[in-house]
């Protein structure tokens, strides 16, 4: 399990372009804007990204190229794209699991692989 301060992730208006380029992929980035709390939504979609990162134990990913989508309910996933697909097969991956949660000041996210 992986937890953010929010705050921290707030500051991200503070950001040149740039720097959420690095993180996040423009879908990510789109659904974020959406809401008027984004900073909860980046914070809880970099935590996922962090968990996955701890959970193959590869601190080498890329985190703009693994993207964090949500169905229409709401449930997170790991978008199945070329870049992860190679890394779950180079790690004999079958199926990711990913929870996210937020409150007011923190954001966390739970990654299980089998």
């Amino acid at each position: 399990m992986i937890g953010v301060d929010i705050e921290r992730i707030d500051k991200i208006r503070e950001l040149k372009i740039e720097k959420l380029d690095r993180i996040f992929s423009n879908e990510e980035k789109e659904y974020a804007f959406r809401f008027s709390d984004f900073a909860k939504h980046f914070a809880g979609m970099y935590c996922a990204k962090e968990a996955l990162v701890k959970a193959l134990d590869d601190k080498t990913l890329c985190y703009n190229k693994i993207s964090v989508i949500h169905s229409d309910s709401g449930k997170p996933s790991f978008e199945n794209n070329e870049y992860l697909s190679n890394i779950l097969s180079k790690y004999g991956v079958k199926k990711i699991d990913v929870s996210i949660s937020h409150i007011d000041e923190i954001a966390i996210a739970i990654v299980e692989i089998n």
